[in-house]
């Protein structure tokens, strides 16, 4: 207690400093911030010691003979020579600066940390290297085992974990200190020390007491405290000989204990009470202490141990013969014999493991008590490590820590027994018969409960929430303990600043969350002030804005979130209490385990929860999702929506909870997956990106603060080597994209793919919020349905390229509708693929089937709603008089109701008289070409013929109001033309085609009957419609007699039909026809085609059309590029002449290979393109099919 027993001087500037001894304890080093390494052959002499300039600061530093480690500020541990301090190469790299070093007891593993997070360990000898991951802050301290079996690591989380060397797994996680966010900021050093020797425990500074962990279990066994401070110990250390324990505090205060009888043996303060930064005893000494501050100062502490304690030279003995100190005589004497019958069984042990116990087993000799002799108290000396092991020179290895010796037999055992249980053995049983012990998974200790887009509460300056609305910040200094508020629209509201200290010191409010009306924050119970929630309603009408409530005393508020008009908190006791934003209580409910975190997202509220215990470092959660019914939306019923476990990454925990802008549950892990609830897939949960992979260094981390839908992006902030972003300056977020993890994610193939299946997840999220009240953009649905249908065609297109025909075809059941399929159809048949194209024509059946179940499905409810109107509104009298019209079965209405089927009645029997006319004009128009697809047009106008049914004025359950639908009226004039393509290739067009037009012409002219004019040609096939085993190519082939018969009929009626009313419509359809034309051929062909016709009346359209197109091939380049400009004029100029050369081969090549690439991109208005002649086509039977094909519609 003497002050004088400590002297110090000045060897670094002011700073941190650190000292060590070399293993002889003939050589101090000390470095400081000064960037020197000091060297003290003399300590006590005032001579200049040896230096060396290492860099600017050390932070590090460790001795081994003739080598310095030092770690400077240069992000690695270098090398130096003792000799002349010259530089020998780098023994570890870091990516941050080293915080602390240790060398092993054996001399042969130096351990390292770094405010990068890690640890690691090389092997001198053979330079292997070992990292350890899992701290959540910078490294404050390590610790190796003198064994060699564990390491031990403090960072600035305050977690103190213990490493097994062999694999690098955490074993023990145990809080010591409070967190901090840097090794400056930090309340203490937390130096660590293992028992010398045997490695039997470690003592570990935690706050104001030194705790002491037993091996294996790490179970704290003792306690170290003085009552002169209440200050953190900064640092610890074992004497060499492992009694005593001498630690140092932030004041300056030196303890040292006798760590057998716990006493306090000597105090010593700094005459500066400056913080001692770094404590070590004198290796050849057990007396002397070595001790550095942050003044850059250093000296010794001399006669630390008091000479009035005795001790003896061997504790090992001494410890064995404590044990039995208290036992009679009988049963030393027992033990004596024991042990010499056992001399005689021990060659007789053939188990390995009995042969190494017995030789870790202390001998006779060095038990025996007599060979140990008292200390003379004139010659008094402290045993140290060097006299421990002074006897054996060749092997200094550690003595083993001796097992528990196991009971004694009882009196029915025998006495040659009595050895095999002495060695650990049971009679009739192998020596590896043990008690049992747990061998299996250890237990991972429980994730605590967080709020989302919140940095820790330990921070000093910490963020309490960051989401779309704004940001709520809490910062603590000297002036204030405070709260900040900020909006990030500033229009919205202004900010806010709010005292956040409690009465008795420290922070109030620990929680909270914004929303768009109204600001929550929470805080946890304390001795005297339970836990309390304040709410501030910022949007309110009212004045009183704000209002709290205090839980129940045994309860404490876990975790917070703000939903559109509600507010909801979890406790400890997992109650989930829910009250209006106005303050009432509105409903309270229990949950299954432990909560983790809540968010909320208009009606819904989604809570994560522990489901049980989980193990080997794996956290079980569960989750559930619940639409509470207090929303603005159209669904206010409260029903739990799901409840199920919650995936998270292998070894991970939850970092993030929440809800995308449109209202799809999220999570993220700490390994950095993020993970979308998959609405449209039995609500299962899909990895949609991986923030680890995204950043350039394993110790940079990303920060959630929001997701969106649409557009498909992902806010994070970066954090430059750390996990949590500082608060000021105000980061910036930055924009990440998704990226589905698929097989082969650099192939073509599985681009395409991520790029759909992404495409169709996010978009997904349209049908929640329109079944449950909520506009959606239709631009954007429309948008996302052709950037799904162009990725379909790209994928379709490298499945034909890459000859996968059946990829194909599940590729063409993907897409959305059969024109999509039809493209998919003619750009196989361009490359001649007949038997997929074939394949496709039934997925293309499938797929008008469906759509014209969705119509009638569509209708039906049309018709539902329209019953259900008038049923909601009862018959008024009154109404129905002010309205004109009455329901009432009056004579009026019962006259007027005949005189309306009547006049029905009459206009039938006058379209059944005018169907034979129009017979004749439809066999005219099918003879001249321009109507191929006759069934077509005869199902067209039966649907066309069917006249609106007449309202009903009495009687009738209908609405005199309200107007028929337009999709009733479309329903009936395409249920013939979408259920008569036996042909898929017709109608593919977008633009309505010529024969369209003039089946529409004649419709509103003749007012065909609702019986198809042309029953010969019913069963129409044209180029994928197949008759036995056959591609037909035009219309069912018909007999030369009863072909002759027919044209030489529709030529006489051409003859005979001079009408006006026939040749108006004959005017009006050629210029249709014109106007149609958008190429040189087309409008070549409808001006000769006619000329054709009256030279050849025996040909049917088909032919006269190949006809027509061949001419065309033989005329000039100028001929056809004049014919060409015609069109695009609309028609008006004069006919060319049509003699000329052959048209060349490669004239529209490039025309055709554009149309094909376009397909290839997926450019999905192929039906508006028109097929030319390609290179491909060798002969001129396939020539003739295509260009038929082309120009048919």
């Amino acid at each position: 207690m003497a002050q004088n027993n400590l002297t110090v001087k000045y060897a670094h500037t002011e700073g941190h400093t650190e000292i060590c001894y070399d293993i002889s304890g003939n050589t101090i080093f000390t470095s400081g911030s000064d960037g020197e390494v000091k060297i003290w052959n003399d300590f006590e002499d005032n001579q200049n010691p040896k230096s060396i300039k290492v860099g600017e600061v050390v932070h590090a530093l460790t001795a081994k003979g003739e080598i310095i480690y030092a770690a400077a500020d240069n992000n690695s541990v270098d090398k130096y020579n003792l000799s002349d301090g010259s530089p020998d190469g780098i023994l570890l790299r870091f990516t941050g600066n080293a915080t602390h070093m240790a060398l092993s007891e054996s001399q042969n593993t130096i351990v390292a940390g770094s405010s990068d997070f890690t640890a690691k360990a090389i092997d001198l000898e053979t330079s292997d290297q070992q990292v350890f991951n899992g701290h959540k802050a910078p490294i404050l301290s390590v610790a190796a085992d003198p064994l060699d079996e564990y390491l031990a690591t403090v960072s600035c989380d305050g977690d103190f974990r213990l490493w097994n060397m062999s694999d690098t797994d955490c074993i023990e996680t145990v809080k010591v200190i409070k967190p901090s966010n840097d090794v400056c900021n930090s309340s203490s050093l937390c130096r660590m020390s293992w028992r010398p020797a045997t490695g039997e425990d470690i003592a570990v500074p935690s706050d104001n007491e030194i705790k002491v962990f037993s091996r294996g279990t790490w179970t704290v066994i003792h306690s170290f405290k003085t009552a002169l401070t209440n200050k953190p110990f900064n640092c610890c250390a074992f004497s060499p000989c492992g009694r005593f324990l001498a630690a140092a505090t932030v004041d300056g205060w030196i303890c040292v204990w006798d760590a057998e009888t716990q006493d306090c043996l000597q105090t010593v303060q700094h005459a500066l009470r400056t913080s001692i930064c770094c404590l070590v005893w004198d290796p050849k000494e057990n007396n002397t202490l070595a001790i550095a501050d942050v003044r850059g100062q250093v000296g010794l502490l001399k006669n630390a141990v008091p000479s009035e304690v005795k001790t003896n030279q061997n504790s090992v003995p001494d410890d064995l013969d404590a044990l039995f100190e208290n036992e009679d005589g009988d049963l030393n004497d027992f033990l004596d014999d024991a042990a010499a019958e056992s001399d005689s069984v021990k060659d007789d042990i053939t188990s390995s493991k009995n042969k190494k116990r017995s030789e870790n087993l202390i001998s006779d000799d060095e038990m025996d008590t007599n060979d140990v002799k008292e200390n003379d108290p004139s010659d008094f000396h402290i045993p140290s490590t060097n006299d421990l092991f002074a006897a054996d020179d060749d092997d200094l290895a550690p003595p083993v820590i001796q097992q528990p010796m196991k009971p004694l037999l009882d009196n029915n055992d025998d006495a040659g027994s009595s050895v095999s249980h002495l060695l650990g053995d049971e009679p009739g049983e192998s020596n590896d018969a043990k008690p049992a012990a747990y061998k299996g998974p250890a237990p991972t200790a429980m994730q605590p409960a967080f709020q989302p887009s919140a940095t820790p509460v330990y921070l000093s300056h910490r963020f309490m929430v960051w989401n779309s609305v704004g940001t709520i910040r809490s910062y603590t200094d000297d002036m204030e303990c405070a709260i900040d508020i900020e909006f990030h629209d500033k229009q919205h509201h202004y900010a806010l600043h709010i005292n956040n200290e409690a009465p008795g010191g420290g922070y109030l409010n620990t929680m909270a969350d914004l929303s768009m009306n109204a600001i929550a924050l929470a805080a946890e119970s304390t001795d005297d002030i339970p836990s309390k929630l304040t709410c501030i309603y910022y949007s309110s009408w009212e004045g009183n804005k704000e209002w709290s409530v205090e839980m129940p005393d045994d309860e404490d508020i876990k975790a917070l979130t703000i939903g559109e008009s509600w507010v909801a908190v979890c406790t400890d006791a997992r109650l989930v209490r829910m009250f209006s934003l106005a303050g009432m209580q509105r409903f309270l409910f229990s949950i299954p385990g432990p909560v983790v975190s809540m968010s909320a997202h208009t009606d819904q509220l989604l809570i994560a929860y522990h489901i049980s215990q989980g193990f080997n470092g794996n956290q079980c959660l569960g989750y559930m999702l619940i639409e509470v019914g207090l929303g603005t939306g159209a669904n206010r019923s409260k029903k739990i929506i799901t409840g199920d476990p919650l995936p998270i990454s292998k070894k991970s925990s939850l970092q993030w909870i929440g809800f995308s802008a449109e209202g799809t549950p999220v999570t993220v892990d700490t390994s950095g997956v993020v993970r979308i609830m998959n609405r449209s897939f039995s609500n299962t949960w899909i990895p949609v990106s991986n923030l680890n992979k995204l950043t350039k260094s394993r110790h940079d981390h990303y920060w959630v603060i929001g997701l969106h839908e649409n557009p498909q992006e992902l806010r994070a902030i970066m954090c430059k080597g750390s996990t949590y972003p500082a608060t000021l300056p105000r980061p910036f977020p930055s924009i990440l994209q998704y990226k589905l993890p698929l097989c082969e994610p650099e192939s073509e193939k599985a681009k395409f793919e991520e790029e759909y299946w992404r495409s169709r997840l996010f978009s997904s999220h349209t049908k929640y919020l329109e079944s449950h009240g909520f506009e959606t953009d239709d631009k954007y649905k429309q948008s996302t349905e052709v950037l799904l249908q162009q990725t379909l065609m790209k994928m379709f297109a490298l499945a034909c390229k890459l000859e996968r025909e059946s990829r194909a075809r599940e590729v063409c059941e993907l897409l959305p509708s059969s024109s999509s399929v039809n493209l998919a159809i003619k750009y196989a048949s361009r490359l001649k693929r007949m038997v997929l194209a074939q394949k496709l024509q039934e997925v293309a059946q499938e797929k008008q089937q469906e759509e014209m179940e969705a119509i009638m499905k569509m209708q039906n409810n049309d018709e539902d709603d329209d019953d259900d109107d008038e049923s909601e509104n009862p018959n008024d009298f009154k109404a129905d008089l002010q309205a004109g019209y009455s329901h009432s079965n009056t004579e009026w209405a019962e006259h007027k109701r005949l005189s309306l089927q009547k006049k029905k009645n009459q206009r039938q029997e006058s379209d059944a008289e005018e169907n034979e006319q129009s017979d004749s004009e439809a066999d005219v128009i099918i003879q001249n070409g321009d109507l191929d697809d006759s069934p077509d047009l005869g199902r067209n106008t039966k649907s066309t013929a069917q006249s609106q049914p007449a309202i009903k004025l009495s009687g009738s359950s209908r609405n005199p109001f309200k107007k028929r639908t337009t999709l009733t009226a479309n329903l009936q004039s395409t249920s013939g033309s979408s259920s008569s393509s036996a042909s898929v290739l017709d109608n593919i067009s977008k633009k309505t085609s010529v024969s369209q037009k003039l089946r529409g012409v004649i419709a509103k002219s003749h007012s065909l009957s609702k019986k198809p004019a042309l029953k010969n040609e019913k069963k129409q096939q044209t180029l994928f419609g197949a008759t036995g085993s056959k591609f037909q190519l035009t219309s069912t082939p018909k007999g030369k007699k009863q072909q002759q018969s027919s044209t030489n009929i529709r030529q006489q009626n051409v003859d005979d039909d001079n009408d006006e009313q026939q040749s108006a419509v004959s005017k009006q359809i050629l210029k249709d026809v014109r106007n149609e034309c958008t190429s040189g051929v087309q409008l070549f062909v409808s001006e000769v085609r006619q000329k054709i016709s009256e030279a050849n009346p025996g040909l049917d359209g088909v032919e006269i059309r190949k006809i027509a197109i061949q001419d065309f091939r033989k005329l000039s380049a100028e001929e056809i590029k004049e014919w060409n400009e015609k069109a695009k004029s609309g028609g008006d100029s004069s006919t060319p002449a049509t003699t000329g050369a052959k048209r060349k081969l490669d004239d529209d090549q490039d025309e055709e290979n554009e149309n094909t690439q376009d397909i290839e991109n997926g450019v999905c208005d192929l039906p508006n393109t028109k097929m030319r002649k390609t290179d491909t086509i060798s002969s001129q039977s396939s020539k003739s099919k295509l260009a038929a094909f082309a120009f048919e519609s």
